[in-house]
């Protein structure tokens, strides 16, 4: 029974199919398999282990704030316009709703240096 499962599969016409594909045909050709007997085949296949898809894995955690205004996400935007005017903005947005804000900070010609 394997071996007709084998030519079936490898065949270059209706070759690497499914397991709803495989099942169907084996069916037609007089085969007594059950789904479950070519899933499992196919699983042992080389082909099927080589190109199956892995599950993929997250590798960040999720964060969900319990009620609005408890975290924010801040950043500082440098704009240059121009030669001399160069502006920097702080924004700002609470991460549960989403709502944000946009501060004008000034030029650097106004920030104290260190």
């Amino acid at each position: 029974m394997e071996d007709e499962l084998k030519l079936i599969y490898y065949d270059p016409e209706t070759g690497f199919s499914g397991v709803d594909k495989l099942y169907r045909v084996a069916k037609e050709k007089g085969l007594q398999v059950t789904k479950t007997f070519v899933k499992e085949w196919i699983k042992k296949q080389t082909v099927h282990e080589i190109f199956e898809r892995k599950p993929y894995k997250n590798k960040y955690n999720s964060f969900i704030a319990p009620y609005p205004r408890y975290e924010y996400q801040l950043d500082i935007i440098y704009m240059k316009r121009g030669e001399e005017n160069n502006d920097y903005v702080l924004c700002c947005v609470d991460i549960l709703t989403k709502i944000g804000d946009c501060e004008l900070l000034g030029n650097d010609k106004s920030a104290p240096e260190c």
